[in-house]
Parts: C-alpha cells; sequence; structure tokens
C-alpha cells in the first residue's frame, strides 16, 4: 500500500473526513440591534461551474455541489465525484499563526443530494505516521481542539 494510501486509510480513523447531516429548510436571521450585518454583496459572487470557490479581496465564496446519488460514507473518497469536482483548496490558519497558508495539504468538497449536505475533507500530514500523535478521541471534548483537526462554522 502506498504512503498516501495508508495516510488516508489512518485519517479515517483518526480525523472525521465526512459530516452528514439532514437537509433542513435556511431562514435568513435579522441582525441583533445595533450590529452591523454582513451581506451577500459584502462577499465575491458564486463561483460559475465547474469552479467551486471564488477569492477576492481576502474573502471566499464556495458553491455546493449537487450529487446524482447519495455519497458511500466508509472514509475512503474513492467515488468518481472526488476526480471530476474540483477541491476547495489553499486554506489558511486560525492558530498559531492565523492568516499563514495552511502548512498541510487540504482538500475539501462541499456537496449535497435530496436528503443529506457532506462536509467531506481529506487531509495530509507530512510527518510519518508513527510520528502522529491523537491525544484525544472523544467527540464534544474541549481537548479535541489542541489536536488538528477539520471542521465548518
Amino acid at each position: 500500500m502506498s504512503h498516501r494510501a495508508r495516510l488516508i486509510s489512518a485519517l479515517a480513523w483518526l480525523l472525521p473526513v465526512a459530516f452528514v447531516a439532514p437537509a433542513a429548510p435556511v431562514r435568513a436571521q435579522a441582525p441583533a440591534r445595533g450590529r452591523a450585518s454582513r451581506t451577500i454583496a459584502d462577499n465575491p459572487p458564486p463561483p460559475e461551474a465547474p469552479d467551486v470557490i471564488r477569492r477576492e479581496g481576502g474573502r471566499a465564496t464556495v458553491r455546493a455541489v449537487k450529487l446524482a446519488e447519495p455519497l458511500k460514507i466508509d472514509g475512503r473518497l474513492d467515488e468518481e465525484v472526488y476526480r471530476t469536482v474540483p477541491a476547495i483548496t489553499d486554506f489558511i490558519q486560525n492558530v498559531p499563526s492565523e492568516g499563514a497558508l495552511a502548512t498541510e495539504r487540504t482538500e475539501a468538497w462541499i456537496l449535497y443530494d435530496d436528503t443529506h449536505l457532506y462536509l467531506v475533507g481529506r487531509c495530509w500530514d507530512s510527518a510519518p505516521p508513527d510520528k502522529w500523535v491523537a491525544n484525544e478521541l472523544r467527540r464534544d471534548t474541549n481537548q479535541l481542539r489542541q489536536n488538528d483537526h477539520f471542521g465548518a462554522f
């Protein structure tokens, strides 16, 4: 098995690579009184297919891609969609150097079907597997933030 395949296989249990949430209608929220709200006009326009991200002025807008059928949630990321839909890349750090380019390669996809929203990430680590440290494996723990992680907010 290649180093990349071992890495992805190991990450399948080490890091959550896909989150699935039922699709729900989204309603706009009114801004709190006295607080400025950011409008869609403040962000770059949506990317046009096949592009999935558009960056302008330090901000980005991403495009979710509709799937013809649900994904198989197995941590492998071997479906055709990962070869045909460009990944969202070129992430920046929050910690330890806010705004700096990420030090490790990461790819992400935002996909959906008729019933699910899929947030998918493929994360690399340049250190060999015997140097990886996962000091917390419990879900919803504050300690988890001390480890590398993939998520959306």
